[in-house]
């Protein structure tokens, strides 16, 4: 049975001038939390951008998930302040094509 997910994939930072990861989503079953699962993924994307030498491993977060901030914060991943989200979606999205 499947315990969860994880969807990721590679990016490139011109900013930084090197490759990284951007962990599109994470998913731990409930009953399968607290037992190193979310741990095994972290250390896994780890070694991964360690064997490939890539400089950052980048997700968000819902302000309101707070075990997930905490689960994050506990692994010394730091909240990117000066960053902001921006989405375009339905209309204002269709709207792109009219510019």
């Amino acid at each position: 049975k499947t315990i969860g997910y994880m969807i990721y994939f590679y990016t490139f930072s011109s900013f930084w001038g090197s490759g990284g990861i951007y962990l599109e989503d994470i998913y731990i079953r409930e009953n399968f939390r607290k037992k190193g699962y979310g741990k095994a993924v972290f250390k896994f994307l780890g070694e991964i951008c360690k064997k490939e030498n890539l400089k950052r491993l980048d997700w968000v977060c819902l302000n309101d998930n707070i075990l997930g901030i905490n689960f994050y914060e506990s692994l010394n991943a730091k909240h990117l302040k000066q960053w902001r989200n921006y989405r375009l979606s339905g209309e204002n999205l269709e709207k792109l094509c009219d510019l």
